[in-house]
């Protein structure tokens, strides 16, 4: 009887993790001159990575940009590809904290001051669990301030999940993110070109 009991539980368990799944049902890729960057403890500094993006709808039924971008090596979580889904119900969050940041690295220049400091955290898109990307100021130096994306899954942040953009990137982030708002983000329709 007892064994029964947990062969349930455990079937009950193992289908309500898997119903939580979602996957991705469309997806589009986007052009960006926009690159990513991660430290590269080797050289002591931030290094542009390949970043790429495209336009994702999922099972669920949320529209994400999704922008990835290629680690330098793995880690022992196996990560090769960072990517953050923003959200396009989100999208205002994560333009006011750019925004915040824009108006910090301006007021940091004219200051010379050298800090790291959370801006805030807002909601993208995570598979079975909630996420968030924390946005965080740093100072490289008086001269250079980057705005820092971590996700954070449960509470915790992932260190090896940053992603880096220093001023004239992070500007491109947000308007990127608003033209996905606004639906002037998108790739032309080719389906009748390539036969």
């Amino acid at each position: 009887m007892k064994n029964i009991f947990l062969r349930i539980v455990s079937v009950a368990v193992i289908s309500g993790i898997f119903s939580g799944c979602s996957t991705i049902s469309e997806k589009t890729r986007v052009s960006s001159n926009l690159n990513g960057r991660i430290f590269n403890s080797v050289a002591s500094t931030y290094t542009e990575r390949p970043t790429f993006f495209s336009i994702e709808k999922m099972s669920d039924g949320a529209e994400v940009l999704n922008i990835s971008v290629k680690r330098i090596y793995k880690d022992e979580y196996g990560l090769e590809v960072i990517e953050n889904r923003f959200l396009k119900e989100h999208i205002g969050d994560y333009v006011a904290l750019i925004d915040k940041y824009v108006e910090w690295e301006a007021l940091a220049l004219k200051r010379g001051d050298i800090f790291t400091k959370d801006i805030g955290r807002a909601k993208i898109w995570g598979n079975m669990s909630e996420v968030e990307l924390t946005f965080a100021f740093h100072s490289g130096s008086a001269n250079s301030h980057y705005l820092y994306l971590r996700h954070c899954r449960l509470g915790p942040c992932n260190p090896n999940s940053d992603v880096v953009f220093d001023l004239d990137s992070a500007k491109k982030l947000s308007e990127m993110l608003k033209n996905f708002q606004s639906g002037k983000l998108k790739q032309a329709d080719i389906s009748g070109v390539y036969k």
